[in-house]
């Protein structure tokens, strides 16, 4: 059934849609069978990789780590955090800016100054 879907994907499937549909029939087959070797058929882990709606997710959960990265510091540092400064954090999409925000969260003198500088980039 599997080399039939990937036959089939492989004629028919558009070429900018080749590669998401190949993630999600893993994503469904996984569903029933857990045997990497089958999942082969579909490209394996490669597959995965390569389909932009894969990518897309990864993405949005990579920007929701460090957004979670940067509170856990603060609160760590100098205890629960004002709900201005969870959204306002929340708000950056930037995974570069988000990184300096961790790094500038670990290093800052206090919350305010963390606010601070944190307003002047938006």
């Amino acid at each position: 059934m599997l080399q039939r879907c990937r036959e089939r994907i492989d004629q028919q499937a558009r070429p900018d849609e080749r590669a998401n549909l190949l993630a999600v029939t893993q994503v469904l087959s996984r569903l029933r069978y857990n045997d990497p070797q089958l999942l082969t058929i579909l490209g394996g882990s490669q597959a995965m990789i390569e389909s932009p709606l894969i990518q897309e997710l990864l993405e949005q959960r990579s920007k929701q780590v460090r957004n979670e990265a940067v509170l856990l510091i603060l609160t760590e540092r100098f205890g629960p955090v004002s709900e201005r400064v969870a959204s306002a954090v929340k708000s950056i999409q930037n995974n570069t800016e988000l990184e300096a925000l961790i790094r500038f969260a670990a290093v800052c003198s206090d919350v305010d100054a963390f606010l601070q500088r944190l307003e002047s980039q938006g």
